[in-house]
């Protein structure tokens, strides 16, 4: 979500009339697009917040410098930092009052579509309320991120989604459609469909027509995630699709029938469980039970052959006890997690865990913990790449890589630099691929045959 709004923001920019720039000494306009949901995000804009103050410092009136933050910051966070900080804009205000609040603050300058004195936008590009509506900038040629939602309604007791980001909006499904036609014409290879809870995804020009809902569970009833993958998969071309993130509770049957019919969409799910012990997934405010997690599963691999599943799970969160961690064990010894995303809890100043809860597990044993874990998932892994060895892949090329062989071992005139190309199968493997071709491969779906699998990656041959 974050690469996708600063895509927007760095795009708007370019309509103001800045122009980007590698150097921050040389830069009128830092703008910072902040995460809450870890700690160490925030904690990386407080190490580097110090050096832009410093050249702020330096500057004169005819180069001036402002510093401006943007994205997910808690209350707490955003009080520090708003003495650090020119300005602070929520993400949905960017339009119009980023805007005019940086005429304002860059008076130097001539902005494009700034009135003279400074208080109107003339164009309705820049006025439209709708943050989605921004044309991004995109940083890849051939894969590209469209957000369906903002936002999240679950108030995860660990996550500060809610309170930055506010409760879920959807994009029209009309105004998504348009995007991806537009990049397939373009000739975009992958399109990853993005929210805090895709499963929710609702077309907000439906809402009249379906009357108001009453309950937030009969949400799900409602929920047209399934036909917008659908109508994904009929657009003329010839791309991947893929989908983040699911919540457990609303990957609904529907949904899971959409992905295993539609060609397009890739056999790649990630869902998180955050935890196997039922009890912590209540005291997380988690919907889901560990019954209901591995049913949901055991559908997704009926329905889905080959599909891969990734998840995220926090070790050590407050209140866990080692017969709680065996039932996490117990959960990924069942699944058999192609990838997972381990993460020992921190509080997160703002959130209900912080507020109410006891940060009681100790920290060595997080760390033991997690490293159980990670060996869990290392063999799992390997199991599941192992599969692929022998078989024929499609594989999108995402970068091309060059090293020098061991030079120690042959002859000075039969040193050659070694080509690897790099990429990703449906099921989001990364494969390495000895190239001897000339031809330029990245953003191209190419067939390769898997020669070698590791913990977390295949090896491949061009076919």
């Amino acid at each position: 979500m974050n690469r996708s709004d600063a895509e927007r923001i760095a795009s708007f920019l370019d309509t103001l009339g800045f122009k980007k720039t590698e150097k921050e000494e040389e830069a009128n306009l830092i703008a910072v697009q902040a995460c809450s949901i870890r700690q160490s995000a925030i904690d990386r804009i407080h190490s580097r917040i110090h050096k832009w103050m410093e050249i702020k410092k330096k500057r004169t009136s005819d180069h001036p410098l402002v510093t401006l933050l943007t994205g997910c910051v808690l209350p707490r966070d955003r009080k520090v930092f708003s003495k650090q900080f020119d300005l602070f804009i929520e993400t949905d205000d960017v339009p119009k009052e980023f805007a005019q609040k940086l005429a304002i603050l860059l008076p130097q300058f001539n902005f494009a579509y700034i009135s003279e004195d400074r208080r109107d936008i003339k164009s309705k590009d820049v006025t439209n309320d709708d943050f989605f509506a921004l044309k991004p900038n995109y940083t890849s040629t051939f894969q590209a991120y469209i957000p369906i939602q903002a936002g999240c309604n679950n108030f995860c007791t660990f996550c500060a989604v809610p309170y930055t980001k506010g409760r879920e909006r959807y994009r029209p499904n009309k105004d998504i459609v348009h995007e991806i036609e537009h990049l397939i014409d373009r000739g975009y290879k992958e399109i990853t469909l993005l929210g805090q809870n895709v499963n929710t995804y609702f077309d907000p020009t439906l809402k009249d027509a379906l009357g108001k809902r009453t309950r937030y569970r009969e949400w799900n009833a409602l929920t047209d995630f399934p036909r917008l993958l659908r109508t994904v998969n009929d657009i003329k071309g010839n791309f991947w699709v893929r989908f983040l993130t699911s919540n457990p509770w609303d990957m609904s049957d529907e949904t899971i029938k959409a992905v295993a019919d539609c060609e397009k969409v890739c056999e790649y799910i990630h869902l998180p469980m955050q935890s196997g012990s039922d009890k912590i997934l209540k005291a997380m405010n988690r919907h889901h039970t560990q019954k209901h997690y591995l049913e949901l599963i055991d559908k997704i691999r009926a329905a889905i052959p080959g599909v891969a599943i990734t998840t995220d799970v926090i070790v050590g969160f407050p209140g866990e006890t080692e017969e709680d961690f065996m039932e996490i064990v117990k959960a990924m010894q069942y699944v058999g997690y192609d990838m997972a995303y381990l993460a020992r809890y921190s509080p997160r100043p703002g959130t209900i865990a912080e507020r109410y809860f006891k940060d009681d597990v100790p920290r060595e044993e997080k760390k033991r913990r997690e490293k159980y874990l990670e060996e869990i998932l290392r063999k799992s892994a390997l199991k599941a790449n192992k599969k692929y060895v022998g078989k024929e892949v499609e594989v999108l090329v995402e970068n091309v890589k060059y090293q020098h062989p061991n030079v120690k071992s042959i002859s000075k005139s039969e040193i050659q630099i070694i080509k690897t190309a790099v990429g990703k199968t449906r099921t989001s493997k990364t494969v390495e691929i000895q190239s001897k071709t000339d031809d330029d491969l990245v953003g191209r779906v190419v067939r390769v045959m898997i020669t070698a699998a590791r913990e977390f990656g295949l090896e491949g041959v061009l076919k």
